[in-house]
């Protein structure tokens, strides 16, 4: 059955060694018959023969060093002639720097035989009926056609856990980044136990990490959007990334693209982008991977959308202004039609061109030091490492014991996951500036002066506005209310 996994006895935050990476490695490939045509050999082979152009860790690079923020969309269809259709209007009319390969909804839960009928139909009817590519289903040799139609390196976008062999078929097909994380996937995505989530997470990393052994940098974005959509302040979402990141390093992997979710809100998100930077090379630097390098991300607002495209291209000129200014790296794009149905190639690329064009006039322009964002940083800071040092306290020192056990006791908690062994008792709102604040600590390890700092930013807002129900605030702001 797919979703039958090889399990260790004991959950550890350790290198695995040859032996159990190459046992699930042949578990992974076993799972489709398309699986059959990868092999680490053939990997390292595709892999070393793309040019630097194509390969992400050289462009995040060139990037860094010339001062330049990179575009990168969304995008999926079902056929192979239909997906290098839709990508060259998005790399040659929208100007995407990375282009994305997402699988889609079936291949990414291994549903592989619904997979297979929506692909069919969508060669039947000519038109896509799936809401991605389906990577296992066209196998190497399908994704290598889509790999070798373009001139910038490729994004394979698949955040479940269950996602090894997408990832694994991508990979051997030369894409050369990979969405990852076992805490964001099981919070927000699929649900898995964590145990089972870290350890299929584990396996990415170790693939990852051997390619890096042999000379092929593969970057890991981690896309801490599990719950993106729901109020949560900054620091949790941090935590996610932190923990993947220092997941992933332990099987080597070395090129790391940790990703914020912009909230929108300037002095929040500045605050929050620059700590995310800093605390993700604090503890990769603490447990000894000085060798790893970071290339920040920032996903554009992902909360709800309006219906008018105009209102929505606000939205996202905000997002680039504000990650611009964070010095980002790359920055993910959201279409201006999210808040009206599936997006089109045309709005995707005019999207990308608006925040392309939004970078490009920003380009020298630097915001001064500002002390609410300073004093905002602080307290993230210390919002982190309280959890941080719970979180290594109950694990004695390993990162992936400790964050199950502070999940399961409600130390780490993050509002409104469906996963069952979350907490839930942490709620988030907004104040009276847009920042995210904490309605509801739960039992977050954290001092009383940040508890009630929080506490008495939402009692500003609440008199401010004269809310009778601050759950009604709450449902308000999920909805988006107070952006348009």
């Amino acid at each position: 059955m797919p979703n039958e996994r090889i399990r260790f006895v004991e959950l550890k935050n350790r290198r695995w060694d040859e032996k159990d990476f190459r046992r699930v490695f042949a578990e992974v490939q076993a799972l489709h018959h398309t699986g059959s045509e990868v092999s680490l050999e053939g990997m390292l082979e595709c892999q070393a023969a793309l040019p630097p152009e194509k390969r992400t860790a050289a462009v995040y690079e060139a990037a860094k060093r010339d001062g330049r923020v990179l575009v990168q969309p969304r995008a999926g269809v079902a056929t192979i002639e239909g997906m290098i259709q839709l990508l060259k209007h998005l790399r040659q009319v929208g100007g995407a720097d990375i282009l994305p390969m997402t699988p889609d909804t079936y291949t990414r839960r291994l549903q592989f035989e619904s997979a297979r009928k929506g692909l069919d139909e969508s060669v039947r009817t000519g038109r896509s009926m799936l809401n991605g590519f389906p990577v296992v289903e066209h196998g190497i040799r399908g994704c290598r056609q889509v790999v070798e139609a373009f001139d910038v390196p490729l994004s394979v976008r698949c955040t479940s856990s269950t996602a090894r062999l997408p990832i694994t078929v991508a990979l051997a097909s030369g894409v050369t980044e990979t969405v990852a994380g076992a805490i964001n996937s099981a919070m927000g995505v699929d649900q898995a136990p964590f145990e089972a989530a870290i350890q299929d997470w584990q396996y990415t990393g170790r693939l990852v990490g051997w390619l890096e052994e042999h000379g092929i940098p593969i970057t890991l974005e981690y896309d801490s959007t599990g719950f993106a959509s729901v109020v949560a302040p900054p620091a949790l979402g941090i935590i996610i990334n932190v923990v993947d990141v220092l997941l992933a390093a332990e099987q080597g992997v070395k090129h790391h693209c940790p990703t914020y979710v912009l909230n929108n809100c300037l002095v929040q998100d500045l605050a929050g982008t620059r700590m995310m930077r800093e605390l993700c090379r604090r503890y990769l630097d603490r447990f000894g991977f000085r060798d790893s390098v970071i290339y920040p991300s920032a996903n554009q607002w992902h909360g709800a959308y309006p219906n008018n495209v105009s209102e929505a291209f606000a939205i996202i000129s905000l997002s680039t202004f504000i990650a611009f200014q964070s010095k980002a790296v790359k920055i993910m794009v959201r279409s201006v039609e999210e808040g009206v149905g599936a997006p089109t190639a045309e709005w995707n690329a005019g999207s990308i061109k608006a925040t392309r064009r939004m970078v490009e006039m920003l380009r020298n322009q630097e915001l001064p030091p500002n002390k609410e964002v300073d004093d905002e940083a602080k307290r993230i800071d210390i919002e982190v490492t309280n959890i941080m040092d719970r979180i290594l306290e109950v694990g004695k020192g390993d990162v992936a014991v400790g964050v199950v056990g502070a999940i399961q006791g409600g130390l780490f908690d993050v509002p409104f996951s469906p996963n069952p062994a979350n907490a839930g008792k942490v709620l988030g709102v907004k104040d009276s500036l847009g920042a995210s604040r904490y309605l509801d600590t739960g039992n977050l390890p954290l001092p009383r002066d940040i508890v009630e700092f929080h506490r008495d930013r939402v009692r500003q807002r609440i008199d401010a506005e004269g809310w009778e129900d601050e759950y009604e605030m709450l449902a308000y702001d999920i909805r988006g209310g107070r952006k348009w």
